[in-house]
């Protein structure tokens, strides 16, 4: 088992060409977020006045490879969500390439997530045979939201391009 920050070839073509998971196209709740015009990595939910309802963050850790074994790459990436509160929530989100963004570019589209809850704190990813554990802190029932303190290993795949819990 190994820690997984790596990429690997998307059919045959080199890793260069991926494009980045800071460029993923996503939806949430609903309505669309955009990619934030000042922070790599963060996406944008606002209101038709403008106003922000919510921001959500790509973490470092995640994992890019043919996880489900059908030739195609995928991507699992850990996401925090914060709609202003104190809460920061964890998900477990995956992503597939998409052909369709015209001129022969590609571009990452978000098919799926589970929730890891609120601010559980990650502390290993790792990767093998196509089953993804993350390591994490997450709340006991004595817990402050602060401070998390029940270590667990969670596990999960890739089917038909999106994760789930295995």
């Amino acid at each position: 088992m190994a820690l997984v920050v790596a990429m690997a070839a998307c059919e045959g073509a080199p890793t260069s060409e991926l494009p980045p998971l800071e460029q993923a196209e996503m939806a949430l709740g609903g309505f669309a977020v955009t990619i934030s015009p000042d922070t790599v990595g963060i996406w944008e939910g606002r209101s038709a006045d403008g106003a922000l309802l919510v921001r959500v963050g790509l973490t470092e850790w995640r994992v890019i490879d043919d996880l489900d074994g059908d030739g195609k790459t995928d991507a699992l990436a850990v996401l925090w969500t914060s709609g202003g509160g104190t809460g920061t929530f964890m998900e477990l989100a995956s992503f597939q390439l998409d052909s369709t963004a015209g001129a022969g570019g590609v571009r990452w589209l978000r098919s799926g997530a589970v929730s890891l809850g609120d601010r559980v704190r990650i502390r290993a990813m790792t990767e093998s045979s196509g089953i993804v554990e993350l390591h994490v802190t997450r709340h006991g029932p004595d817990d402050a939201m602060c401070c998390p303190t029940v270590d667990t290993v969670l596990s999960f795949a890739v089917v038909d391009g999106r994760v789930g819990e295995s």
